[in-house]
């Protein structure tokens, strides 16, 4: 797991437009995301994970243990209860359950 830790940068978007049309973000939001070119850091202090992803349209943070369900706001500000947030090898596998509200 320790190969995740560190700053990432943006790579590819392949897929990007479809992938949001499925989660029902509008037509705008899907181009100005499909243009940004996050970066992200992970972290690991005791039993809590960090995700701080960084980008020229919104920053997010995300503080969660794994395996254990947290609330998510996502970059369109939508609420998600996020089901598990796991690490498999060298990937991170992040499953939403619901939007919020």
């Amino acid at each position: 797991m320790s190969k995740l830790l560190g700053k990432w940068k943006f790579e590819s978007s392949e897929g990007w437009d479809e992938y949001m049309k499925t989660l029902d973000v509008n037509f705008a939001l899907r181009k100005i995301g499909g243009m940004v070119k996050p970066q992200e850091e992970i972290r690991n202090e005791a039993d809590f994970w960090y995700l701080d992803i960084y980008s020229t349209f919104k920053n997010i943070h995300l503080k969660f243990k794994l395996g254990e369900e947290f609330d998510e706001t996502t970059a369109d500000g939508r609420g998600v209860k996020v089901g598990r947030l796991s690490v498999d090898n060298t990937k991170t596998v992040h499953k939403n359950m619901f939007i919020l509200g």
